[in-house]
């Protein structure tokens, strides 16, 4: 029997909240199997969501979708990613060229922090000017309260939580990220601050 090789690399969650955790990804072969919080993250401390945890189920799945699928009529068939890009090129500037870029609509919301947004959201500036949505569907009405309330929505340095006498937190249910936040304020509490 082949032995596998496995490996364990650090790297930070690219979810869409406010942690980024820091992780411990188990790799054996070349495939992700397991998913794990990094005990030497300052912040999250080994903390991982359970959402998080069950990625390498969903990425190993074999009913996840690995190639682009196109529609015809109500079937959809398997393509290459040439004949997908190529398809999707043809019908933006199709588009463009007949009613103008104002007629696309680029949506992007939460999900991921990583940088491929912003090339995506180079693409569409450098396409349009396309028309794109205004607030967000997750966080828009709490963006817009910080605003209102306090002028900005930049909040204070997560360990700046180890030194405050108190914290409040509103607007979220209890499985949301803000409370991933507030579990990692609380174990930075047991913590000295340091001097600077």
């Amino acid at each position: 029997m082949r032995r596998m090789a496995t490996r364990s690399l650090r790297t930070v969650c690219n979810r869409d909240c406010p942690d980024a955790c820091g992780l411990i990804a188990t790799v054996e072969d070349g495939r992700l199997v397991r998913l794990g919080g990094d005990p030497a993250h300052p912040v999250t401390r080994g903390f991982l969501c359970s959402r998080t945890s069950q990625f390498p189920a969903r990425q190993n799945s074999p009913d996840r979708l690995t190639t682009p699928l196109l529609r015809e009529g109500s079937v959809f068939r398997p393509v290459s990613w040439d004949d997908a890009i190529r398809f999707a090129a043809e019908r933006l500037l199709a588009i463009r060229a007949e009613s103008g870029p104002a007629a696309i609509l680029h949506y992007r919301s939460g999900g991921s922090l990583g940088l491929v947004k912003s090339v995506v959201d180079l693409f569409f500036e450098l396409l349009g000017p396309v028309t794109v949505k205004r607030g967000d569907i997750c966080s828009g009405a709490g963006d817009a309260a910080q605003e209102a309330d306090f002028g900005d929505e930049e909040a204070h340095d997560l360990f700046d939580l180890g030194t405050s006498r108190g914290s409040s937190s509103g607007g979220r249910t209890r499985l949301s990220p803000t409370s991933t936040s507030f579990r990692s304020s609380r174990k930075q509490r047991r913590v000295a601050p340091t001097s600077s």
